[in-house]
């Protein structure tokens, strides 16, 4: 139940916003009738727009809370969309990221001239401190951040680590030569290629981008969406990310907070990831498999609106990790393995496992999170987080599949906790 001074700030702000609508479109109507594309152009407007009384603007914060106090509004009058988390109303919200990522703050900016360098022997401390860790958002976010300057930022020219960066700009592909996983930039003149590192699984960045992947809202899988998103609080919820691009400065203060974690002295931004490249001190680990520079034909500029035409799919999601089964073709060569390593390095899984991790998920009195975090930290540790993550995303996919004569024969055993797994998460 909202407090009595909630409720009083949030009738002055609707008043407020209605007021504006008013006197600048003429419009009459109540905001909680207004169809929901004509409510976000007017949000878009507002928030673009409005001024303190001394025609200064509003800090980010407090359009923030001016969005915050329109939204309990709407939900009072059981508006059917959240103007927070809708992609209907993205556009609105990204109004106020856009003023978030330019609002001037003496205290909090950075000279380029004064930053750090970010070098290698950074992260490696970074790793060590455990601050540069898949187990949390932050920590994912930062990885990500690195890894797309330090193999993707070529001689510190591209724009891999502003907030410019969208999903459908890297893509997960196999070698045909090799059936090694690879990550490919879309954004460049030539072709630049990290590859999987299935011995480091640690210092993978194959499998660093498939676990965003896992813990991204669904909101934000389509290829024009921006692809550093604000984290979360929270690890309970398999999404991490809001829904919220986060901006330069985010970044900024993500890089520097985690020097400032590890004991590093001096200033530290994305600029920073850019200087160690153009140094060559933020280098790719020195296997050349990781990092491929090489354009078999000519280099020519990838048009980022030229990417939606592909017959394949330009974007990151789970569909790119393993090709669809239809019920139709029931050819063995039609299923491909979900992983790339030999399933004969598997060790053999067996009913007794799985028996043990249902029958303790059963008798687990808690919440149904409780359980699925039960499932999946069983399964992560039986697997491997890569191998997991694949067949996970596989099966969600695919409403058939077929056992015998597949690699999937090789999970048989496992597949009922997995299914239990979709199953809890797929219920409401």
């Amino acid at each position: 139940t909202n407090s009595y001074n909630t409720i009083r700030k949030t009738k002055h702000e609707v008043r407020r916003f209605a007021l504006y609508l008013e006197d600048t479109f003429n419009e009459k109507c109540p905001i909680d009738e207004l169809k929901p594309e004509q409510l976000c152009t007017y949000l878009k407007h507002y928030f673009g727009n409005v001024r303190k009384a001394d025609n200064t603007e509003y800090e980010p914060d407090t359009l923030r809370s001016f969005m915050l106090s329109i939204e309990r509004y709407l939900k009072s009058r059981q508006y059917p969309y959240n103007i927070l988390e809708s992609p209907v109303f993205a556009s609105c919200r990204e109004v106020i990221q856009e003023k978030r990522d330019t609002w001037a703050k003496p205290t909090k900016n950075i000279s380029n001239s004064k930053v750090e360098a970010f070098t290698s022997e950074h992260e490696s401390l970074l790793r060590q401190m455990n601050i540069i860790t898949r187990d949390t958002p932050d920590g994912l976010l930062l990885e990500l951040l690195i890894n797309n300057s330090k193999y993707f930022d070529q001689r510190g020219n591209e724009s891999t680590i502003n907030r410019s960066l969208l999903w459908g700009d890297l893509e997960i592909k196999t070698d045909p030569t090799t059936s090694n996983e690879y990550i490919e930039y879309k954004r460049s003149t030539v072709n630049l290629r990290a590859y999987a590192n299935p011995s480091q699984s640690n210092y993978c960045p194959v499998a660093s981008l498939r676990l965003m992947m896992y813990h991204r809202p669904t909101q934000c899988s389509n290829a024009d969406a921006p692809f550093y998103l604000v984290p979360r609080t929270s690890t309970d919820q398999r999404v991490w990310y809001k829904t919220i691009r986060a901006g330069r400065h985010r970044l900024d203060l993500l890089i520097q907070q985690s020097m400032q974690k590890a004991g590093v002295q001096g200033k530290f931004s994305c600029m920073s990831l850019r200087k160690g490249k153009i140094k060559g001190l933020l280098i790719p680990s020195t296997n050349s498999e990781l990092l491929d520079l090489s354009s078999s034909n000519s280099a020519k500029k990838v048009k980022r609106e030229s990417t939606t035409s592909n017959s394949s799919s330009v974007m990151i999601k789970p569909a790119d990790i393993i090709l669809p089964l239809q019920p139709s073709e029931n050819h063995q060569d039609d299923i491909p393995s979900p992983i790339a390593v030999s399933l004969n390095n598997k060790r053999k899984l067996t009913s007794n496992d799985t028996f043990h991790a249902l029958y303790s998920a059963a008798h687990l009195k808690s919440s149904r999170q409780s359980k699925i975090n039960l499932l999946r930290k069983y399964l992560e540790d039986t697997l491997g987080l890569v191998e997991f993550l694949t067949l996970y995303e596989y099966l969600s996919r695919n409403s058939y599949i077929k056992l015998q004569g597949t690699p999937i024969e090789h999970y048989e055993h496992i597949l009922p906790v997995l299914l239990t797994l979709l199953m809890l998460e797929n219920t409401a």
